[in-house]
């Protein structure tokens, strides 16, 4: 994997030097490193971890903040930058009041220790398989002022290609068609580790223009979501766990 996320780094900045993607591509394997430090340290102390992502600084605006304290759904979308695991505890104590469902794809041995962890931060885990499009759509029609936090890369439902910084990637139209289907809007969320404090930016929120043919204003939403990833990416890319998704086929 190590070999196809450096590829992947130089297919998107063909212009860097030998260099310079050795030194983001140290920085990425920092980083992915913190996660899973971050992760098992939650796992092995759950209070000394809640207790320090009440330190975390969200910076969100007042509608985010109106949508958060109303009974309307909700769902928010994730691009795989920084401690992402944290970051799902982080938003469970912001989301306090709410029933928060967390899609994950973790399988393998992996699978588990994720399910024990989204438990015990207080969020329903749901895996991302074929049934879960349909388990989320029930959730987020509940009375129980669902939350939902999902990758933007998870749901696979109308999968394509887009453009994605210098080169393209797959993508899926599954948050757009949850947010269609349903009516809820979409926050953005983002984790920031950048040789500094922690924190986690939430946008928006963002809605499907009903206006639009459906499968063209799913389209244009999740191109839209991904213009916003893509900024981020660009400004730290050493902190985007998804490079192989750029490579191509490599020994």
């Amino acid at each position: 994997m190590g070999r196809r996320k450096r590829a992947g780094l130089g297919r998107a900045f063909p212009t860097w030097s030998e260099a310079q993607l050795d030194r983001v591509f140290a920085r990425l394997l920092s980083s992915d490193f913190v996660n899973r430090v971050v992760f098992r340290f939650h796992n092995a102390f759950p209070r000394l971890a809640t207790l320090a992502a009440r330190g975390i600084r969200v910076t969100r605006n007042p509608a985010v903040d109106a949508l958060i304290a109303s009974d309307d759904p909700m769902i928010l979308a994730g691009g795989h930058l920084g401690p992402v695991f944290f970051q799902v505890l982080v938003l469970r104590l912001l989301l306090r009041g709410r029933t928060v469902y967390t899609l994950h794809a973790e399988r393998g041995s992996n699978g588990p220790a994720c399910v024990a962890f989204m438990r015990r931060v207080g969020v329903v885990p749901v895996l991302d398989d074929p049934m879960a499009t349909r388990t989320l759509l029930k959730a987020l029609r509940g009375n129980d002022r669902p939350a939902v936090i999902v990758a933007f890369d998870h749901l696979a439902v109308g999968s394509r290609m887009i453009p994605f910084l210098g080169t393209t990637i797959p993508v899926s139209d599954g948050v757009a068609y949850l947010a269609d289907a349903t009516g809820a809007p979409v926050v953005t969320t983002i984790a920031r580790f950048e040789r500094g404090p922690m924190q986690v930016v939430l946008g928006g929120p963002f809605r499907v223009d009903a206006s639009l043919p459906v499968q063209t204003r799913r389209e244009e939403f999740v191109n839209a979501l991904y213009r916003i990833l893509e900024g981020y990416v660009a400004a730290a890319p050493e902190q985007w766990s998804e490079w192989q998704y750029l490579a191509p086929d490599v020994p």
